[in-house]
């Protein structure tokens, strides 16, 4: 019994000293407006501001929803909804990229769900970024007039 509860003790009590903290499941949504659809090449808007240092967004689940106005987004220079941690290029993809075509370029309601994607890079690249949505294509989209509003499933993980 006794060799047992030594055995415990050195298994666990390495895991509890070295483990990393999550907070609780956080929400959130924000729903961009046609200007801003129209100007995610150049302008990026932050989802999640970064939680600060020590610490990183660790992304579970993504709801995009094209609500369509009267006009469709024209998507002649190609390009995704990208969501990423830190400026896009200089970090990690959160989630998997929504097509703008078949997406906002559509006269219907769309809907699109996204699970977290599997993030591994050195930790200075993730730590404490804010998770961004851009336009990655070569120009700006055009001709629109619907909004997407985007809620996110996230936790801030408490690194040690």
């Amino acid at each position: 019994m006794r060799k047992t509860i030594v055995l415990m003790i050195m298994v666990l009590v390495p895991a509890a000293v070295f483990a990393q903290t999550a907070g609780p499941v956080q929400s959130v949504s924000i729903t961009l407006s046609s200007t801003q659809i129209a100007s995610l090449r150049g302008t990026p808007v932050t989802l999640i501001a970064a939680p600060g240092p020590g610490k990183v967004i660790s992304p579970i689940s993504l709801a995009a929803q094209y609500k369509v106005g009267t006009t469709p987004y024209a998507i002649t220079s190609g390009g995704n909804l990208n969501f990423s941690l830190g400026p896009l290029g200089n970090s990690e993809i959160a989630f998997e990229p929504v097509g703008g075509s078949g997406f906002i370029d559509q006269t219907t309601n769309q809907l699109n769900v996204r699970s977290g994607a599997s993030i591994g890079d050195a930790q200075s690249k993730l730590e404490n970024q804010d998770l961004r949505v851009t336009n990655d294509g070569s120009a700006e989209w055009a001709g629109g007039d619907g909004t997407v509003t985007i809620t996110i499933t996230y936790t801030v993980v408490t690194l040690q």
